[in-house]
């Protein structure tokens, strides 16, 4: 055999090592872009999670915006409004397109899973002075899998008070100036809540 055969028999050094450097360099681009294609599908994940939450913020704040200074009883000693750090009931004149026009009765409240520590907050309606308490009530679940949440009340509750923070409201003879909203998460749930603070036009 001749030294020319020889050398076409095989890849010389020069070869091998030049086709090892572009494997590695295409390698290395391929795992660029997967990393590239990873990281976008996790902040359109992120992104469409969070979106889900917007639309429950922006109707907690028309509900609540709303409300009426109306009893929601009755009674002429019953608060306006029943609300607590992480309950509250009241009347509103609010409905989502499609609902059922006229004052309403409405709780928002959570409502335990089963699973220790989170729950769901969900909204109670009904017609306001329903014959019977129930009467026309609908339930529906706003957020799910939350770790809890936190209603604070600005305000004075009787009349030439000057306005304080609660955590809780009962007056019956007036609705707060403005409502916080904190909602939590549980650790490593994307989803975030943007703080409401929100003017009560009826407590002005």
């Amino acid at each position: 055999m001749t030294a020319c055969a020889r050398r076409d028999a095989g890849f010389t050094l020069v070869e091998m090592l030049i086709g090892l450097a572009l494997l590695a360099l295409m390698t290395a681009l391929l795992g660029a872009a997967l990393g590239g294609v990873r990281q976008a599908q996790r902040s359109h994940d992120r992104r469409t999670v969070e979106a889900s939450v917007e639309p429950v913020e922006n109707y907690l704040r028309r509900v609540l915006t709303d409300m009426r200074p109306v009893r929601q009883t009755a009674s002429t000693t019953a608060p306006l409004i029943d609300a607590r750090g992480d309950r509250i009931a009241f009347v509103s004149g609010y409905a989502a397109p499609g609902g059922h026009a006229g004052l309403q009765r409405i709780t928002l409240q959570l409502v335990e899973t089963g699973r220790s520590g989170v729950y769901d907050l969900e909204e109670v309606r009904g017609l306001h002075r329903a014959v019977r308490p129930t009467e026309g009530e609908v339930r529906t679940r706003l957020l799910d899998g939350i770790a809890g949440w936190k209603l604070s009340y600005l305000g004075a509750a009787r009349p030439r008070q000057a306005p304080s923070w609660a955590d809780t409201w009962s007056s019956p003879v007036q609705v707060p100036q403005m409502i916080t909203i904190e909602v939590v998460f549980p650790a490593g749930d994307v989803r975030r809540w943007t703080p409401q603070s929100i003017a009560i036009p009826a407590g002005q």
